[in-house]
């Protein structure tokens, strides 16, 4: 069983899942979701005189490390070298195929963090108590996730639950800390963090701005995005310790807050990987 991403139209890579069915059969079936999003699910193959086929099927599955030793009880043939296979099937009527897609995905993590631990988040806080839009938050909290960010401040956390935000962000909501600062809060929240030894640094275009490319990081580095069209206001830009801002060859000058901020962030990720 591996999990990918797959590069759907229209709104970025979708989770692959796939299911190894022995000897490298595999049957496809596929969900089109709306939006142009398309999820593919590879079936597992039921056992031999299984009731109801045409239900899901949830699956036990058994691990084998790359000595090629079983980690599951009752299946001892040793066979499969740093494979795991579906070695059995249970039909249940009311399971959705879109249901054991998020359930396999969800164990996949578990999976891994067993295995390899859990990774240690970087030093960074993106605020984003100032945006709204559903995509552009889902997008942030899977941005967040991928690169480990500390933690990410929403004026709202509810909007984990929003079905929008949920296709975007495919689970990332399930592993990255979310806190809930409302933009009345803003102001406290950001010198609080000063106080706790955090640089404010805002992602806006202003007279004083440094290009992103030249900026040099702090470790613990609070990074507040602005309004999708306003940006960051005024008196909160006259509480930051620097700005930055993405250098553009275009003539709008003006990039989606989602893709600015994971330029920011990726910036900041090689900045301490080189450090």
């Amino acid at each position: 069983e591996s999990l990918g991403v797959g590069g759907g139209g229209g709104g970025g890579g979708v989770p692959v899942l796939q299911k190894d069915l022995g000897e490298g059969t595999k049957d496809p079936t596929s969900i089109q979701q709306g939006g142009g999003f398309q999820r593919k699910i590879e079936s597992a193959m039921l056992k031999p005189n299984s009731a109801n086929t045409s239900s899901a099927e949830r699956m036990r599955v058994d691990h084998t490390d790359n000595s090629g030793n079983s980690s599951s009880k009752g299946d001892g043939d040793g066979q499969g070298k740093g494979k795991r296979r579906v070695v059995e099937t249970t039909p249940l009527a009311n399971d959705s195929e879109e249901e054991l897609f998020l359930s396999a995905l969800e164990r996949s993590r578990v999976n891994k963090i067993g295995q390899y631990g859990e990774a240690v988040r970087q030093e960074i806080i993106v605020v984003a108590s100032l945006i709204d839009r559903v995509p552009n938050l889902a997008g942030l909290a899977r941005t967040c996730e991928i690169f480990q960010a500390k933690c990410l401040v929403l004026s709202h956390a509810g909007v984990v639950k929003d079905p929008e935000f949920q296709l975007i962000s495919v689970t990332a909501e399930k592993w990255v800390p979310i806190m809930e600062v409302p933009e009345a809060g803003l102001e406290n929240y950001l010198e609080k963090k000063r106080m706790e030894g955090w640089s404010l640094v805002g992602l806006e275009q202003t007279t004083s701005s440094v290009d992103i490319t030249k900026f040099k990081f702090p470790k613990k580095t609070v990074l507040l995005l602005g309004r999708e069209k306003e940006g960051i206001p005024v008196e909160l830009i006259q509480m930051l310790d620097s700005c930055v801002e993405i250098p553009q060859q275009g003539m709008i000058r003006s990039l989606n807050v989602h893709v600015s901020a994971a330029i920011a962030i990726y910036q900041y990720t090689q900045k301490m990987m080189n450090v």
